[in-house]
This record gives C-alpha cells, structure tokens and sequence, in this order.
C-alpha cells in the first residue's frame, strides 16, 4: 500500500534541496511541483502532505492550486502548520527605520502635543513604490482592494481623521447631487456646508475624503473631496451617493473627514504621503522590538480553482491588500483551523464575482470573473439565477476572521433554477471587526445560492449585519452573535429581504444579543425585509436587541423563539409588491419543475394576494421582560396566524 507524499517547507528553505524535515524548501509552489512531479511520474497517488514550519512566508503572487493539484475523497492533499509552530502567509513586508518627523512644514501641520511621538519613512529606501490607490467605497459599490495599509504587531492602524469619535453634521445642502434611487445615471457629487470650525485650521486638504451616513441610516459611503472651501465651509464631493446627499429626520447626514494629517494625533493612526513616498505613523507603543507590517499584494493569498479535496491546516493568511482565500469550483476543499486577518477585503470567497461598474447601482448585469468580487451584490439582484461556480461540499471549520476590510466570508455554490444545495458549510468559527473599511452590507457572513450552512459560529462586533443571506434552502443554526449593527440603521443581525422567492432556509438555535439604538431604533436581531418568502424561524434566542425579529414577508413561520427585554418582540408587516419579485419568479422558472412540486405557492404568489403577508404563522413564542407581542404594522390579521404565544410575566 503506498504512502502520502510529505514534504516541509520553512523560511530560509532551499527549493534545490529534497524538501524533508531536515532541509526544507522555501516556497509553497515548489512542494506543489514536487507533489505533481511525484504523481506524474509514479501514476499512483494516495495524498500528500505538505507541512509548513513557522514564520513569515512572504508572498508576492497568489500561491494557486488547480484540478493536477487535487486530492481524492480519503486521500486529500493537505497542506499544514507544523506541529506547535504558527506560519504566516504574508501579502506583505516588515519595515523598519522610522525617524522622528524633521520636516519643519511637516511639523507645523501636526497638532504640537504629538510632534515628539509621531515617526516617519521614506518607502522607496525601503524599495516600496507601489502604494495602492484610494478608492470610494460603500453602499451599493464593488468591493475594491485596499491601498496600502499598515499593522503594527498585527494589529490595524487606521488612517488618521476626524473627529476622532463621533460625527460632522452636514448643516446644509446646496446640490444633492445624482440620484441613483430616481434613475439618474449621473454621477454629479453633492455640494454641501458644514459648520465645523476645526477644518479651517488645516494648511492644506491634500487627498482629502469623507466617509458616513450621507441620508440615509443604511448606507455608508467614503467619497474623495473634490473641493473643499473652507472659508465657506462647503464640500464638493467627487461622486454620487447612491441616494443623493439629504438631510432625513432623526437620522440627518453625517461624516468624518479622512485621510488628514492635520489630524494624525491619536496612537494607531497613520497617513501616506503619496506624492513624497513619506509614510507617517504615530505608533501604538514603542517601535522598537515591534513588527510593522505595510500590505502590499493585490491579488488573493492563496487560490483553488477546480481544485477538489485540498486542505489548509493552521496557516496565518493576512496583510494583503485584497482577500485572503478564493474558491472557484471543486468540491470537498477544506480551510480549517486558519486564522485570516488584516485583509484589505474579505477573509474567503467561494465562487465568482463580477467585473462591472466601479459606481454605486441597485442593479446590473456585469461579466462574471474569478479572484475579484466587483459589485457581486447588484449583478445578483438584477441576475437571482446566477451560479457562481463556488463548487460543493467545501467546508471552513474553526478558522478566525478579523480585522478584515469588507467582511468576512462570502459563502455561495448550488444552483436556484434546478435548487441543487452546493452543501458548502462555515462552521465553528469566530468572525469580528470585518467591516473596518466599508460599513454596511459587507456581512460577517454573505450567503448566496442554495443548501449552504452556516453554524456553530460566533460573530460579533460588526457595523452592520453578522449573516446576510439570499437564495434557497440554507440552514443557519446554533450561532452566537452579539454587538452587531452597530455604526447603522433598519437592519438586522440576521437579514435578508426583496425575493419573494427564498424558500427553504432555516434559521434555529441561534442566540442574538446587543442589537440596539440607533437613529431609528430599528435594529433587529432577525429582519426579513421588504416580501422575503418561506423562511422558518425556530427555537432563537433573542436577548436586548431594538426588535427581536422583523418579519414582512409571505410563508414565513416564526415558532418557539425565546424574547428576553427586546425593546419590541415581534414586528410583522405588510409591504407593497414590487415589479422585482414578478422578474424574480421569472428568471428562476418558478412555473416549472422542480419548484412546481417543492414550492408550489411561489408559482401561485402574483394570483395570491400579492403584496399581503400571506401564510405566516407566529406560534409558541415566549416574550420575557418586554412589552406585549405586537403585531399591528399593517398586516391584515386573515393572513397571519398567532396562536399559543407567551408573555412573562403575565399580566397581573
């Protein structure tokens, strides 16, 4: 019976060597091409195991794996951390050398109480020309890479701003600019006044951006400035908001001024001056003895592309400037134990995304492209039937995600016209501060196609969302999930919403606490939004949260859920039909097999009292230290069902 190759790789390695314990190779893609030689050359193959020793593994190029580099069911080609030793794959380089900042026009410009401890350096000394580009990012936007960012002791420094807590007003609006929400395509940016007198006092705007709420409660965007008047305290914006720049009743329009150095006055701040190459850091502690580390690779860490029954053990994958992990087909590809941080965009991505527009739509039809995510979110809208080739049966088991730019992990695989489950699974992991970058609608967790799970995950500390989920017939079960939605508005820990179509998924056992506040006060632990159909809710824990759970959808079941002090329990709610769910049910074939037999009351949806909450049922809830079940935001109580719901204490 033959046995698993192995071969090691270390730093400080030899690629000419024989690649065992004793004299290691240097690089990944050399113990993939030893694997492959191997296999070439003896015919049989029973699995490999690459073990990789501790320490930093620069990468200036995704490490890929294609179908010649896959294993087999019971015989994966596993690629390893070393027993006790923790390797990192790197999308980055350590620099050193930081000066105190000489520059006396630099100096005038930094607050005095700060000039000692801030500390400069010159990148091309340290052979660093490329430094990405800013780019605007938010609502309705691509993804886009990140520009060059810096950690220190692998934690994330942020560009300097301000305020440095809390918001600028926007006190008045003199353009509002495009309007994408009333079919402008344009791109004309709002003119606007604040009155704030801080930034009268910076010697000059240089690269200046602004990042918030622009109108609307959820929707984030960070925009370049295209001219700033600060006797006059106006603001040109250099693009579109997706909703235009408006001032909305409690929520009113807000920012901060980004990419400032005028402001570098905080530890963990920094700014790059790009024209002069001059990266200036005021650090966290002391820079001696500490690792600072500049992103710098564009591309995806490491890439499967049809490559089946890999695995990744206990690898570091961070500090690059787009995703950690892309998956494009295969099946049975396993990340497990992997801590992915300090990425410009997502940790993973299974399937593909999109090459489109760089501006902010609602809907588009782009080309579908491997190893970028583009405006995935608005082809899916315009395009529900898309499979984006994410493969089966891949799991990510007990991996951390952190400090990631524009979330965590995008699940898709499975296929909505024939409702084949793509069987892809993330399972005991822990997921936070994945939206430093972007605020809402970059999930902890996206979920997209049909039959993928979610489960056993802790995720918490995100701006918006934990799970965001679309499609058919997932399970997102037993995960804890605390202190969430929390820098936005009217949206949910678990959200989903327009598509009468999705059926099947089952939301159980979960615990959702934290969700509260904001300018509304509509934060909710489960929202399933705007006619989202066939969806049970069961068994959930739902404690502190604004809402406990918002349902305006048809054919959803909400039975047996625990309602600890929720400023509100249940809201359930009617809402107008829109001419997207007849374009949904169209383009999935709904009227035919197999969603006749499966679902046959999405076929019957348009003759069914469109745009009612039809089928719901809320049965066996108990409410415990909150107000009385509500159910009275304009559902018409013949559709709706409430029996054997429970309040505690009763009413005396």
């Amino acid at each position: 019976m033959m046995s698993p190759l192995k071969f090691h790789i270390a730093p400080g390695g030899d690629d000419d060597g024989p690649g065992t314990a004793a004299a290691p190779f240097a690089t990944l893609e050399r113990a993939r091409d030893a694997i492959r030689q191997a296999r070439s050359r003896e015919g049989a193959f029973a699995g490999a195991e690459v073990v990789v020793h501790g320490g930093m593994h620069a990468r200036e190029r995704s490490f890929e794996l294609t179908a010649e580099d896959s294993g087999s069911p019971g015989t994966p080609v596993v690629y390893r951390a070393a027993a006790g030793e923790a390797p990192r794959l790197v999308g980055g380089r350590v620099v050193s050398g930081f000066a105190p900042v000489s520059d006396a026009a630099v100096l005038a410009r930094l607050p005095a109480a700060v000039r000692e401890q801030v500390r400069c350096l010159h990148l091309p000394s340290a052979g660093i020309r490329d430094y990405g580009v800013l780019r605007a990012r938010g609502f309705h936007r691509p993804y886009v890479n990140a520009a060059l960012e810096v950690f220190v002791d692998r934690r994330p420094l942020r560009l300097s701003r301000w305020p440095k807590a809390g918001v600028v007003p926007i006190t008045e609006i003199l353009d509002s600019g495009s309007r994408l929400r009333d079919g402008d395509g344009g791109n004309r940016g709002a003119v606007f006044r604040c009155e704030a007198e801080r930034p009268v006092q910076w010697r000059s705007s240089g690269d200046l951006w602004v990042q918030g709420m622009f109108g609307t409660v959820w929707a984030d965007d960070m925009i370049r400035v295209a001219e700033f008047d600060a006797g006059q305290r106006t603001l040109r914006l250099a693009d579109a908001h997706a909703y235009g720049v408006e001032i909305r009743g409690r929520a009113g329009a807000h920012f901060q001024f980004v990419n400032v150095l005028d402001e570098l006055e905080q530890p963990g701040e920094y700014y790059l001056d790009t024209a002069a190459g001059i990266l200036y850091l005021y650090p966290p502690g002391p820079l001696e003895g500490a690792e600072v580390l500049v992103s710098l690779l564009e591309d995806p860490l490491v890439v499967l592309e049809r490559a089946s029954h890999v695995e990744l053990h206990g690898l570091a994958i961070e500090a690059s400037r787009g995703m950690g992990i892309y998956i494009e087909g295969g099946c049975g590809n396993r990340i497990v134990n992997c801590e992915l941080r300090n990425l410009g965009t997502v940790g993973v991505c299974l399937g593909q995304g999109v090459e489109g527009t760089d501006r902010p739509v609602f809907e588009f039809t782009g080309t579908p492209v491997s190893r970028r995510l583009g405006n995935l979110g608005a082809h899916l809208y315009q395009n529900p039937e898309w499979n984006r080739n994410a493969g089966s049966d891949h799991a990510i088991v007990n991996c951390t995600v952190e400090d990631t730019g524009e979330g965590g992990i995008i699940l898709s695989g499975g296929d909505r016209r024939t409702l084949t489950p793509g069987r892809n699974a993330v399972s005991g992991c822990r997921i936070r501060r994945t939206n430093r970058l972007s605020k809402t609608y970059r999930p902890g967790v996206w979920i997209d196609g049909v039959g993928n799970t979610v489960e056993g995950c802790r995720i918490e500390d995100l701006t918006h969302s934990a799970i965001l989920f679309e499609g058919n017939e997932h399970r997102i079960e037993g995960n804890r999930i605390h202190n969430v939605v929390n820098d936005s508005d009217d949206g949910g820990a678990i959200y989903a919403g327009r598509d009468i179509a999705m059926h099947g998924t089952v939301i159980r056992g979960n615990f959702i606490s934290g969700v509260r506040g904001g300018a509304f006060g509509f934060r909710s632990g489960i929202y399933l939004d705007d006619q989202v159909g066939g969806i049970d809710v069961i068994g959930n824990v739902l404690h502190g949260n604004s809402i406990a759970a918002v349902i305006s959808g048809r054919h959803i079941r909400v039975l047996d859920n625990v309602l600890i002090d929720n400023d509100r329990p249940i809201g359930l709610d009617g809402r107008p039909p829109c001419e997207r769910h007849l374009e949904v049910l169209r383009r999935l074939g709904c009227d035919r097999e197999p969603w006749l037999s499966r679902y046959p009351e999405v076929a019957r949806a348009p003759a069914e009292h469109w745009g009612k909450a039809v089928g719901v049922e809320a049965r066996g809830n108990v409410s415990i230290g909150g107000p009385p079940l509500s159910f009275d935001l304009g559902i018409d109580p013949g559709f709706v069902v409430l029996e054997g719901n429970v309040e505690w204490p009763p009413d005396a």
